[in-house]
């Protein structure tokens, strides 16, 4: 329950976090990793994990290592993120 007694407002809206907030940034696929889950060199030199977004899952869009692609970044932990595009 929150301070006021209201009722909860979710884990959601008591983090910050909402749907299309985050950095979008660019960079390279250096490692597939297990889980759909992939390593994604930053070109401001930074490593990111990061899985496929739904919207590229759907249309089967293969990442190989070594593809360009472009990613947002958590609000919440900007070591994660997701790819929203293969370039």
């Amino acid at each position: 329950m929150d301070p006021d007694g209201e009722g909860s407002t979710g884990r959601r809206a008591q983090v910050g976090v909402e749907t299309g907030v985050g950095t979008t940034v660019e960079g390279v696929v250096t490692e597939q990793l297990p889980s759909g889950l992939y390593r994604v060199r930053l070109e401001g030199g930074g490593m990111v994990m990061a899985h496929v977004a739904d919207q590229i899952d759907r249309n089967f869009v293969r990442l190989l290592v070594a593809d360009r692609v472009k990613l947002k970044l958590s609000p919440v932990d900007l070591g994660r993120g997701r790819i929203v595009e293969k370039l």
